[in-house]
């Protein structure tokens, strides 16, 4: 249920404590502050608190029985944030980061950080209190339309940006980035998240002159994860194109564990092209090109850099099944095949576009991005 930014929620803001109490009479529900702040202490979002509010609901016999499902939520949610400030809640997390972007777009990066920063914090306590582990997770809490690890993005790089005047912001970047490591350690995709935030981490510390902690942080993530290519990239450009960058990019080509190169060829080639050296950037140019068109199948089927025989057989069939049910029914065959029709009313713009596909769900494409980042963004 997405009330931020509702007309209800408009409303709702607008009106005093009693007129809201009122309108949740209105619809069966009897609150004051002892009752909610109970419904608050076990609920992570206003949505479940304004749920249990309404299953527990009593109309008197002059009553109609009935309910304003968004109306409720909404004058749930505006009494949490008036009377309970200091007990976060996920859309009210949600609001400050929207409050955020809003800062930004009117060039106040720094206005955008403070906003951010307390709703980082409020979503960090929230996991801890609910026991969210995984991103994943942390997404169902959010409006569909949101993705966590988009807007850590935003923070990552505004945080980046005003960390290079400003020594203090970098460390609270640093932190942030522990905080990540710490919370979700059982995060999975390497590249994705736990990647992202290792270099966030790392990267920061170079910056505050910690430069020694933040090589034996890279020396300990690809000792225990050797295949992370991106991991060995970060690591030398932290050298600035020093001798010690070409010897981490060397390092890892031999490792056996990284079956496809082409990324580190490509790092080494630049790296030779911005010292001067053209043979050796000739060299790892050719390299990457062959590398690239070695692996260009295991890339159209969605696969890692390492996969078993296992994962290719089921890639393959997930991609040839994908492709039958793209097929026009036997029926059609003989006639012309029109394109699917979509909510607008024109044709959609995509062969996977399907009701039946959630927007945080993966892409049946078989990219391995989410639906509502790929097919489905349109």
């Amino acid at each position: 249920m997405n009330i931020i930014g509702s007309r209800q929620y408009a409303d709702a803001c607008k009106m005093t404590d009693e007129e809201l109490l009122k309108k949740l009479t209105l619809n069966g529900i009897k609150l004051d502050r002892e009752s909610l702040e109970k419904l608050v202490e076990a609920a992570p979002r206003a949505s479940k608190a304004a749920f249990q509010a309404l299953k527990n609901r009593q109309f008197t016999s002059k009553q109609k029985q009935g309910h304003n499902q968004e109306m409720v939520f909404a004058c749930i949610l505006e009494l949490w944030r008036r009377w309970f400030p200091e007990k976060p809640c996920f859309e009210l997390a949600e609001l400050k980061i929207k409050d955020g972007y809003e800062r930004f777009e009117a060039n106040d990066e720094a206005g955008a950080m403070n906003l951010w920063e307390a709703a980082f914090a409020d979503i960090m306590g929230l996991a801890e209190k609910h026991n969210i582990c995984k991103t994943k997770d942390l997404d169902l809490q959010f409006d569909e339309f949101f993705d966590f690890n988009d807007w850590l993005s935003d923070v990552f790089c505004s945080s980046w940006n005003l960390g290079l005047a400003d020594g203090k912001q970098m460390q609270k970047r640093a932190d942030l980035s522990r905080a990540l490591l710490e919370r979700f350690k059982d995060e999975k995709d390497i590249d994705a998240t736990i990647g992202y935030w290792r270099n966030g981490l790392a990267e920061s510390l170079v910056e505050l002159g910690q430069g020694e902690q933040s090589q034996a942080l890279y020396r300990q993530w690809l000792t225990e994860n050797p295949d992370w290519t991106w991991g060995w990239i970060a690591w030398a450009d932290t050298h600035e194109d020093s001798e010690k960058t070409e010897a981490i990019l060397k390092e890892a080509i031999e490792v056996e564990a990284i079956t496809d190169k082409t990324a580190l060829y490509n790092a080494l080639s630049c790296y030779y092209k911005r010292t001067g050296n053209e043979g050796e950037h000739e060299k790892y140019a050719a390299l990457e090109e062959e590398s690239r068109q070695a692996f260009a199948p295991a890339r159209l089927l969605g696969l890692a850099e390492q996969n078993d025989a296992g994962q290719v057989n089921s890639a393959f069939s997930q991609v040839l099944s994908q492709l039958l049910q793209m097929a026009p029914p036997a029926a059609a065959m003989s006639g012309r095949v029109q394109p699917r029709a979509s909510a607008s009313g024109g044709a959609s713009g995509s062969a996977f576009a399907s009701s039946d596909v959630g927007r945080k769900q993966p892409c049946p494409c078989g990219s391995g991005k989410k639906f509502k980042r790929c097919c489905g963004s349109g």
